[in-house]
């Protein structure tokens, strides 16, 4: 009896060192994915932030333009034009930052983060990230298809290049009727386009938060 008990409490303990080694490793490795959780959601972050400040100071001088094209019945200041041509090439796309994500995702190995709040805020952060790369692709789009080929219209050769006007008199560029008013719907339904883009962004960053939130531990008492 004394042996079999020695056998069963021996096998005992070794589960229990097995479990609590286990439960080590598992702990380190969580901790890893964590940090490079945390690293690559500050640096997708950074990028939200970035790109909304261009889409905002676009959505502010294509509303400018739109105010002076109004204001001047055709004819457009020149520096108005070319305040917006700067904004519209400033370009840049968003791409999440999703590195440690996809290893976790391609090693099969999702279990280790074990916070479900945590895997709940990242399920709503690639929703909003999906939203704004979908608007995105739209945006981007509309340059493409819409705005551009307008601008060539204004005789700019190569509207991703180059940023020269056919000349103007005193400083204004002057536009035909038929031409001020294509310009003044695209730009309206334009900005519309980057509102929606910049709201977007600003979503998807405010759901970056709540996931470094979680991220960040608790300071100790």
């Amino acid at each position: 009896l004394a042996a079999g008990a020695i056998i069963v409490m021996s096998i005992l303990l070794a589960f229990a060192i097995d479990r609590t080694s286990e439960s080590y490793r598992e702990g380190r490795e969580e901790a890893a994915l964590h940090g490079g959780l945390a690293g690559d959601f500050q640096k997708s972050r950074d990028d939200l932030l970035r790109y909304r400040a261009r889409r905002e100071a676009e959505l502010a001088h294509t509303v400018t333009t739109l105010e002076a094209l109004s204001a001047e019945e055709g004819k457009l200041p020149r520096d108005s034009l070319d305040y917006l041509l700067g904004r519209l090439y400033t370009g840049g796309t968003f791409e999440p930052r999703m590195a440690t994500l996809d290893q976790v995702q391609s090693s099969g190995r999702a279990e280790v983060i074990r916070d479900t709040e945590l895997r709940t805020l990242i399920a709503e952060w690639r929703l909003a990230t999906a939203d704004v790369l979908d608007t995105q692709g739209r945006w981007l789009r509309m340059l493409e298809n819409q705005i551009y080929p307008m601008l060539v219209g204004f005789g700019i050769s190569d509207p991703a290049l180059s940023l020269s006007l056919p000349p103007s008199t005193h400083g204004r560029l002057t536009i035909e009727p038929a031409m001020a008013a294509r310009l003044d719907a695209q730009l309206r339904q334009y900005a519309r386009m980057v509102e929606a883009l910049r709201d977007d962004l600003s979503a998807a960053a405010v759901a970056t938060d709540a996931v470094l939130v979680e991220l960040t531990p608790a300071p100790e008492p």
